[in-house]
């Protein structure tokens, strides 16, 4: 039988955001219908309107501050939010990302008898950075009586289900849409040109990647560092970067200014401390750019060691640099790591994910 399937994601902006764009029109392509509930001030709404196979539920969500939180209330926003959903009639709901509103579902399940599958980017149970409490508390109870959870690696899997007794299925993540445009890459210079990107977070271990270059930078290697995403910086580390000559650009990065960085790119560098899993590195990966990453989450699934790409153990500044130092002294690593990285693209297709996801849909 036909199940009727509705997708939740109120993420107005960002990575999860474009992540779940991408699925959508992963399962329009496989032409698997659904319908979409998002926020009416996502970023992608023109895009998810112009998506076949699929119908559109707009909702009116409230900022980050407290004050628009009240004001939501106040309008009755969640509980029209919840209207819309039980009109729907949907078979199985499937929200992708957490917002206080999707704990009214509970309210209205016994009624409707819609099923619950709940995406998890990160552990609800060990969460890498600090969240209120009380966000913390509902979405771990959210994720406890979820008919089923998704995680989008093995690893992610595994941690979640030592928390929790119900199946807990892998989607893998998308590579972002931008990666299906040819790059017009750059020829290799007499620097070696690295990069990081993405958003800046103390677990991304930025603190070790500059502590290597600097390693490299005094031992006169011809190498450049360009670090590209918004974020907050600690000003002994501002300093230093500065001082080192390091490229910071700590802003917001569009698509076409990554394509450029990209371009101009020969290694992308993934120093986490700690990482569930990097759309970062599987972007970079389907680039065909080597990574150099840390071996911690789920980055040992998309990257293999020497083959398309290094993997190094975390806070290690001194192996960061001897991996990068290697390279330097063999730019023909370069290209054979290069030409297996791009094999990852079509395992993480919108189209290979939305398969998978259509097998768990009809499981149920």
């Amino acid at each position: 039988m036909k199940k009727n399937i509705l997708l939740v994601s109120l993420q107005k902006s960002g990575g999860v955001a474009l992540d779940f764009l991408n699925f959508t029109k992963g399962l329009s392509e496989k032409g698997f219908f659904h319908t979409a509930c998002i926020s009416f001030h996502n970023e992608f709404r023109d895009e998810h309107e112009q998506i076949n196979n699929s119908d559109i539920l707009l909702v009116r969500t409230h900022g980050s501050r407290t004050v628009d939180f009240l004001v939501s209330i106040f309008l009755l926003r969640p509980f029209v939010f919840l209207l819309k959903i039980v009109k729907t009639r949907a078979d199985i709901v499937h929200v992708a990302n957490f917002h206080p509103w999707i704990f009214l579902l509970y309210a209205v399940r016994p009624f409707c008898r819609f099923k619950i599958l709940y995406a998890c980017h990160d552990n609800p149970f060990r969460p890498k950075e600090p969240h209120p409490p009380v966000m913390d508390v509902l979405e771990r109870f959210f994720a406890r009586h979820a008919d089923a959870v998704i995680a989008y690696s093995s690893f992610a899997r595994d941690d979640i289900q030592s928390y929790i007794s119900r199946n807990v299925f892998i989607l893998p993540l998308i590579v972002p849409e931008l990666a299906y445009g040819a790059l017009n890459k750059k020829p290799l210079a007499k620097e070696l040109r690295i990069l990081f990107f993405g958003r800046i977070e103390t677990y991304k271990g930025i603190d070790t990647l500059v502590d290597a270059f600097e390693i490299l930078h005094n031992e006169k290697i011809p190498i450049s560092l360009t670090l590209a995403g918004r974020g907050d910086i600690p000003l002994s580390l501002r300093e230093k970067i500065s001082l080192l000559g390091i490229h910071l650009l700590n802003s917001w990065i569009s698509n076409e200014d990554l394509v450029s960085l990209l371009e101009s790119t020969d290694i992308v560098a993934a120093p986490y401390k700690t990482a569930t899993q990097s759309a970062v590195v599987l972007l970079a990966l389907s680039y065909g750019i080597p990574v150099i990453a840390t071996n911690t989450g789920s980055i040992s699934e998309y990257v293999r060691d020497g083959y398309n790409g290094l993997l190094i153990e975390p806070n290690k500044p001194h192996e960061l640099a001897s991996c990068i130092r290697k390279i330097d002294k063999d730019r023909k690593v370069l290209g054979y790591v290069s030409k297996n990285s791009a094999e990852i693209r079509e395992k993480f297709s919108p189209r290979h994910v939305a398969e998978i996801a259509i097998d768990i849909y009809r499981s149920f």
